[in-house]
């Protein structure tokens, strides 16, 4: 499992082509604490299809979206992290700030994010 911070997230968005992702599951595990996976391919190996599981701790606020409309979901234009006043932005599209990512039809603040990734067979 790696942890996402300042010094990596950029590397991490480079190791995948998350333009034709799709999420998998959404589980809420706890009023604070979700985990979110998505299947992405893999630049470095072939654009490979990987699960990617987004473990999120100290969530402060989201805009999920129902199940049913999970399939509809555009990642046309990848998913953004942002790092901002000891918060991790994450959403899907691309957003520069904490402010813009409100703007997202899919969104999490949170204090921690950790990710763990599995190749598909």
């Amino acid at each position: 499992m790696q942890i996402i911070n300042q010094n990596n997230y950029q590397q991490f968005l480079k190791r995948y082509d998350f333009s034709s992702a799709e999420i998998e599951d959404i589980q809420i595990t706890s009023a604070t604490s979700m985990q979110i996976v998505i299947n992405a391919q893999s630049v470095e190996n072939e654009y490979a299809w990987v699960r990617i599981v987004f473990y999120f701790d100290g969530i402060n606020d989201a805009k999920l979206v129902d199940d049913a409309q999970l399939a509809f979901l555009d990642f046309e234009n990848g998913i953004s992290i942002v790092f901002e006043n000891s918060l991790i932005g994450f959403c899907i599209d691309r957003y520069d700030t904490l402010v813009g990512m409100k703007n997202a039809s899919f969104y999490i603040t949170a204090k921690n994010l950790k990710v763990e990734s599995f190749f598909i067979n």
